[in-house]
This record gives C-alpha cells, sequence and structure tokens, in this order.
C-alpha cells in the first residue's frame, strides 16, 4: 500500500523550487521523483500548501450511484405521472 511522503518533505521541496531551483535540481536534492517536485510546487503555488489528499476510496463505487440514478429516474417519471 503506498503511503504520502512527510509535509515537510514536500514544503522544503516546494520552496527550493520557489527560490529560484528547478524541479529537476529540488528532486535531486531530497530524492524525490521530477514529477513530485513539480506537482508539490504548483500545488504550493494554486492552493497555498503542500498536504496530502486523503488516502482510499473518495467516492461512492458504482453500485450506489447506479441506485441513486435508477431512484431519481423513477421518481421524475412518477412527477410527470401526477401532472
Amino acid at each position: 500500500m503506498p503511503t504520502t511522503l512527510s509535509v515537510d518533505l514536500r514544503q522544503r521541496v516546494a520552496s527550493a523550487v520557489s527560490s529560484g531551483a528547478t524541479c529537476r535540481q529540488a528532486a535531486e536534492r531530497f530524492g524525490v521523483s521530477r514529477a513530485s517536485a513539480s506537482r508539490w510546487s504548483q500545488q504550493k503555488r494554486r492552493v497555498g500548501h503542500v498536504a496530502p489528499k486523503p488516502l482510499g476510496q473518495a467516492s461512492l463505487p458504482w453500485w450506489p450511484r447506479r441506485t441513486l440514478l435508477f431512484k431519481g429516474l423513477k421518481y421524475a417519471s412518477d412527477r410527470e405521472a401526477m401532472r
């Protein structure tokens, strides 16, 4: 199971990039991938922090969404029948 890297490391990488280092230089310096360095520096600029997103399933599995969709269609047809 993947684990997240520390927020301290993420902040140090993002700070190095904002101080003028390239993502490649910061990645080599701190021992992370270039993609991670780029992603963290972009996140820092865009959101203002480098905290990781929660791990796990963020959305509902497909079957509750399907049930909700069918219930919505059923209720929509019931409402039209009442008109």
